[in-house]
């Protein structure tokens, strides 16, 4: 059986592109004021946070999306972007080194049969 492993690396833009772009399909409502800061959550199931620089305290002045909401948010803007992705292997993200990563295992199954090897 081969196995592939793919590693996809977001950089900040994209992961707020990403976010913005889940947040309108999902009618999540989203400050209309700049990003302040993005804040990765740790781990093996990272969460995003965007602040917001709001006029109001009373103001909404973050987004949070949770692993599975920044999964979904990620794969949708892989298709957004034409950068393939496989539709059901194992998806998993985890924070790197600042960067956000989303790690895709896929294992093929060889239709091959073992020949007899001449002795």
């Amino acid at each position: 059986m081969a196995l592939e492993t793919r590693r996809l690396v977001f950089s900040r833009e994209e992961l707020i592109s990403a976010t913005l772009d889940y947040c309108r399909h999902d009618g999540i409502a989203v400050p209309d004021a700049e990003i302040e800061q993005i804040e990765l959550g740790p781990g093996a199931q990272p969460t995003l946070v965007l602040f917001f620089h709001v006029g109001q305290p009373m103001d909404l002045d973050r987004v949070a999306l949770s692993a599975d909401q920044l999964a979904a948010a990620l794969a949708r803007f892989c298709k957004r972007n034409d950068i393939p992705l496989p539709l059901h292997p194992e998806k998993k993200l985890r924070c790197e080194d600042g960067y956000l990563t989303m790690l895709c295992r896929i294992d093929h199954r060889s239709r091959c049969k073992m020949a007899a090897v001449p002795g």
